[in-house]
């Protein structure tokens, strides 16, 4: 009976601690449980959408940051759903290359009868547009830029060019200065303000500075607001590598004459020479749309220039319009009136998105006599 007793006993010891284990074992997954849903919620975002359309139903916008962001590229990805009751009827990963976290504020959402457009806006850009339909088909939508501002605010500009800002055609074997089909003259003409060409033909920014279209033109006129320069066809063409020079070329000279006979060097006293006529004048400099080797160093170059003197540069090749038939069938190696016609509306769409880009650069515009 005794030896029944301490068996029991011995039983009933083990079954207790068994069931402590249990009961340490259950607490330990369920503090593990609790960690990982708050975890979760630091990087989980609900946006409740309520439509006004009454034969919507009420969905959940849920986006999930996912993972944190890389230090090369300082990328986060996103995930983002659209939630219908219990169900996620769409559902969509993307990056967003900035350095301000996205949370549901960033994204302001507007339903249609078969799509959600999702609008998110963050650092620098003024928003990205994402139109997604219940099955999960995404469609990027490019922002509109142009209605937020526009270069018709600048009442006279100036064009600083050779033959391709003169409106220049090839026809019967020879080579003629159309000025009145220039891309600036039919700008100029379309948003009713005044453009003048300070360009001619085979100019290069070595020749500018002495050409009576170019330089002694420009100080002879009263100054512009803004003054476009695009030269650099003729340089690279023309002259070569061995004329482009190095940034080292300008700056830290006693005069402008001083300046080196290089493509750095020109340049670099032509802007200076503007900005002593038209110290309140806005500059904005394009490269080139050729893209070919040798026009890409001097594209560099043009972008080294600019970045030297705190002006916007544009970058010609980013506008689809100069891979276009329209751009490239030349006449001659140059652009036919249509196609001047065209690089006005290009340069227009260009010019609009640098008024956006470059806001602290044209903020102060006409604050001065």
């Amino acid at each position: 009976m005794l030896h029944s007793i301490v068996a029991m006993e011995t039983i009933m010891r083990k079954v207790n601690k068994m069931k402590l284990i249990k009961i340490l074992i259950c607490v330990a997954v369920i503090s593990f449980c609790a960690l990982a849903c708050i975890i979760y919620l630091k990087n989980y975002k609900e946006k409740r959408i309520v439509s006004e359309d009454s034969n919507t139903e009420q969905c959940h916008l849920n986006i999930y940051q996912i993972g944190k962001p890389k230090q090369r590229y300082n990328t986060i990805y996103y995930k983002l759903e659209i939630q219908k009751d219990e169900n996620i009827v769409s559902e969509y990963m993307f990056p967003i290359e900035s350095e301000k976290e996205l949370t549901a504020d960033n994204f302001n959402v507007m339903w249609c009868t078969q799509y959600v457009q999702v609008v998110i806006s963050y650092g620098k850009n003024l928003e990205e547009k994402y139109s997604i339909d219940y099955e999960g088909n995404v469609k990027k939508e490019e922002a509109d830029i142009s209605m937020y501002s526009n270069i018709a605010m600048f009442s006279h500009f100036g064009v600083v060019g050779d033959s391709y800002a003169s409106g220049e055609l090839y026809y019967d074997d020879k080579y003629v200065d159309k000025y009145e089909i220039s891309w600036g003259q039919i700008l100029a003409r379309k948003l009713g303000t005044i453009c003048t060409n300070y360009s001619s033909g085979g100019l290069s920014t070595q020749t500018w500075l002495n050409a009576e279209n170019g330089l002694s033109l420009l100080i002879k006129n009263p100054p512009e607001d803004i003054y476009y320069l695009v030269l650099g066809i003729n340089d690279y063409w023309n002259l070569g590598e061995k004329y482009l020079g190095s940034i080292n070329d300008i700056g830290n000279f006693k005069t402008k004459d001083d300046y080196q006979d290089s493509f750095y060097g020109n340049y670099g006293r032509i802007i200076e020479e503007i900005q002593e006529h038209a110290p309140n004048a806005k500059l904005v400099m394009f490269t080139c749309a050729d893209t070919s080797e040798l026009a890409e160093k001097f594209n560099k170059a043009i972008i080294e220039i600019a970045n030297y003197y705190k002006i916007p540069y544009i970058v010609q090749s980013e506008n689809t319009f100069f891979q276009s038939e329209i751009y490239q069938n030349m006449s001659g190696g140059h652009p036919t009136a249509l196609a001047y016609s065209g690089m006005a509306n290009a340069f227009e769409e260009l010019l609009n998105a640098c008024l956006i880009e470059h806001q602290d650069y044209f903020f102060d515009s006409y604050m001065y006599d």
